[in-house]
């Protein structure tokens, strides 16, 4: 990659790094979530609401399993390719991004195998409704044989990102949705294939900008050449760090679709709309998530260059981004609530009921700051299992929670589920920090 490309992240202001590190990351968040209200609109209109059922419903939390376990591996190969382009040593930045190819190739078809055989018997499980369960089935099955190509693209653009260049993965996302979207008017509006163009759509985008992606991380650093070899000291290195991130994410995950279990009970109306006001919510979480890696891409460079000073400025900065950010977002969910909906269904059942739940849930993104920063440090640092021990804490209080939920419960009484995870995790991570402080 152009070291002209690159942003200087080992020198120079925190807070002005952070934004132009997190600048771009918005812009590509801002547009999957565009593509992903464009495709909920596309779907719902179309094809209508149990359609919607099914792509939102426990579908879309089984797919969720994967997207986070692979983007928590690419977190791991992101934070080593940060800490070596930070030492300059490009030796071993080659051996680490094939050794990350390879981990993500075996484990996405690994997955894609799993859904393939056993989706309808998970699904079962889950107590997904009978009158959707053959299509979610059938969904599901066909989404998975794009694992692999989401899965290759999502760590070169990682990658990319852990180098701290801001332009080419930003372009590169960005016409990855456009793609999207046209791929959904094709396969769902004009050839009419309803569901199986939605898994067409998503196969077809991800093949085309993986065979990109390839061509020229390859260009830049070789990786498909023979003398550049897998290094299992890499392999050992991403895993340490990217299994717990990934455990961290496939946990909440898993508490998601327990939850789910107890949505579904409510009905298609309770699942179309507790799915609708995910995607509206999925804004706030992608802002965050921004931040975060923005952190991380930051904070790993700079202990890759032995510049340990600056932690405390760079968390300092964080905070008050992170903080600006969430006030923001929960203004927009809150004052939003009526009008949004509407843009993607005229079920007026559906859009009071995801009213409610932004209502709800939009004071308690004040919480998510903490969590998320201070997971960036100790991401950054290599403290990985304390904090993947509290995410399980946190999300068993999720299951907790729905277990004890009496016979007859409201949406809401279940949706409370998620701000409880994030207060309990919130606050041990923050017993934890200050102890790592207080340990030096």
């Amino acid at each position: 990659m152009n070291k002209e490309k690159e942003l200087n992240l080992i020198t120079g202001n925190p807070f002005r790094q952070l934004v132009l590190l997190l600048f771009p990351l918005l812009i590509c968040s801002f547009f999957q979530q565009i593509y992903a209200l464009v495709n909920n609109i596309i779907v719902g209109r179309q094809l209508g609401t149990d359609a919607l059922a099914v792509i939102n419903g426990s579908a879309a939390n089984l797919i969720n399993i994967f997207y986070n376990f692979t983007n928590g591996l690419s977190v791991g190969a992101m934070i080593l390719v940060a800490q070596l382009s930070g030492e300059n040593n490009m030796y071993r930045l080659e051996k680490c991004m094939k050794s990350a190819l390879v981990i993500h190739v075996i484990f996405s078809l690994f997955m894609t195998s799993l859904f393939c055989f056993l989706g309808k018997e998970i699904l079962t499980i889950l107590s997904v409704p009978n009158d959707i369960l053959a299509d979610t089935s059938a969904y599901i099955k066909l989404y998975a044989v794009g694992f692999m190509f989401y899965s290759l693209t999502m760590l070169i653009i990682s990658m990319q990102r852990g180098k701290g260049d801001l332009k080419q993965p930003t372009i590169e996302l960005l016409l990855l949705y456009l793609l999207n979207i046209l791929m959904d008017l094709l396969f769902v509006r004009i050839l009419n294939l309803g569901l199986t163009g939605v898994s067409l759509s998503f196969i077809t985008t991800y093949f085309l900008s993986t065979v990109y992606l390839m061509i020229y991380l390859h260009k830049h650093y070789h990786v498909l050449s023979n003398k550049v070899s897998v290094d299992m000291s890499e392999v050992k290195i991403i895993l340490y760090i990217g299994i717990p991130t990934s455990l961290a994410s496939m946990f909440y995950d898993v508490a998601n679709t327990y939850t789910q279990t107890a949505i579904n009970k409510l009905g298609n109306t309770a699942i179309a709309a507790i799915g609708l006001s995910f995607k509206i919510e999925n804004f706030f979480y992608a802002v965050m998530q921004s931040m975060s890696t923005a952190a991380v891409t930051l904070l790993a460079n700079n202990i890759g260059a032995k510049r340990k000073d600056r932690i405390k400025p760079i968390l300092f900065a964080g905070f008050i981004i992170c903080y600006g950010l969430a006030i923001s977002m929960s203004l927009f969910t809150y004052f939003g609530r009526n009008l949004i909906p509407h843009v993607f269904t005229d079920d007026i059942s559906v859009i009071e009921i995801c009213a409610q739940i932004l209502v709800f849930i939009s004071p308690f993104y004040l919480i998510y700051p903490v969590l998320e920063m201070l997971l960036s440090l100790t991401r950054s640092i290599k403290k990985i299992i304390i904090p993947t021990v509290i995410t399980l804490i946190a999300c068993l209080s999720r299951i907790v929670w729905i277990y004890f939920l009496p016979a007859q419960y409201s949406i809401l009484e279940a949706k409370f589920s998620y701000p409880l995870s994030w207060i309990v995790t919130s606050s041990l991570m923050l017993v934890y920090c200050l102890v790592l402080y207080k340990n030096n």
